[in-house]
């Protein structure tokens, strides 16, 4: 599959950030031996020009791998109707071993690219950018990512085949042998429901309140409330959606005889869990004076953030059971 549309375009967009990445790696290392904020050497005064050009390639990258995984689902879905047994997406991650791998991997390693967005643009607020070289490692760190990212994206588009026999979604999420994330295990019973929704309460609930530990409730919240989501959106939102009760497809919810009702669930859900582990991530710069100004800007905005994206997740994920009750079936 690697010549296709699709495939071409993944790969280019992999290589153009990985390029962009190890360039700004040349940087980083750099800065991270050599930096020191108090010198007006040559090399300081280089440094300080350059990282403005590498940070800024850096964040367009990591911004446009942010939108890779939906890439790859598009694309994976585009691939069903060139494989045998396949009606979506499910189908084409399930055709060869490294289908579930790649979008496991890009499921996490979303929220570490824009945790350094984040971090990158607290650290430019401040004119003596102090979380310049912590943020120049935290780059070196990705490089690993990254590459392995595009490895695994690249095997999976090769290994995939026209001639491979795959299973639809319908027949996947009947068998309790074969396993899409631990999602094809039950449906959702009714005290998980009510664990769920109360769950999503009380963060929304600590989102609006500012009190002591709020921060860090949040962050262990929003750890929990990304698989969780995933889980009840397909255990139980799902066959509401599709108004079949064993139809249980993470991915059909995305196509426009459901209104692509997925892409603003899953949206959503990423970015109140990102939000809510960001209020989190900014409780470890509370000790910099430099960034004292900012960081209450940045941690009401996340917080902000955070309540409007949960809320609106949970009632677009209540809105299809309630209609169904509500009218009484279709």
């Amino acid at each position: 599959m690697l010549g296709t549309s699709w495939a071409i375009g993944l790969t280019i967009t992999s290589l153009v950030v990985l390029f962009v990445t190890l360039r700004a790696a040349y940087t980083g290392v750099r800065v991270v031996r050599f930096w020191d904020q108090s010198a007006d050497s040559p090399l300081q005064i280089r440094l300080e020009s350059e990282i403005w050009l590498s940070s800024t390639l850096m964040e367009y990258g990591l911004f446009f791998q942010l939108f890779s995984l939906l890439l790859l689902v598009i694309a994976a879905d585009s691939f069903a109707a060139i494989l045998p047994g396949a009606m979506c997406a499910t189908g084409s991650f399930l055709a060869n071993s490294y289908g579930m791998k790649v979008l496991v991997l890009k499921l996490v390693s979303v929220f570490f690219y824009g945790f350094w967005i984040l971090i990158h643009r607290l650290d430019i607020c401040s004119p003596h950018y102090p979380l310049v070289r912590l943020k120049n490692i935290y780059l070196l760190l990705l490089c690993p990512l990254l590459l392995t990212d595009m490895t695994f994206q690249t095997l999976y588009l090769n290994g995939l085949h026209p001639d491979i026999i795959t299973s639809c979604c319908g027949v996947v999420f009947q068998k309790p042998d074969v396993h899409l994330l631990g999602l094809s295990q039950q449906m959702a019973t009714p005290t998980s429901i009510v664990l769920f929704y109360c769950g999503c309460f009380l963060l929304l609930l600590t989102g609006w309140l500012n009190f002591r530990y709020s921060s860090l409730l949040l962050a262990v919240g929003a750890c929990l409330l990304f698989p969780a989501g995933l889980w009840m959106v397909t255990t139980f939102v799902s066959p509401y959606v599709y108004a079949m009760p064993h139809h249980r497809c993470p991915f059909c919810i995305l196509h426009v005889e459901y209104n692509f009702v997925g892409y603003p669930l899953f949206v959503s859900l990423y970015l109140a869990s990102f939000s809510g582990m960001g209020i989190g991530l900014l409780g470890l710069f509370a000790s910099y004076s430099e960034l004292a100004k900012a960081l209450p800007r940045f941690h009401k905005n996340l917080r902000s953030q955070f309540f409007v994206f949960l809320l609106f997740f949970v009632v677009l994920s209540l809105y299809y059971p309630l209609k169904y009750l509500v009218l009484g079936g279709e």
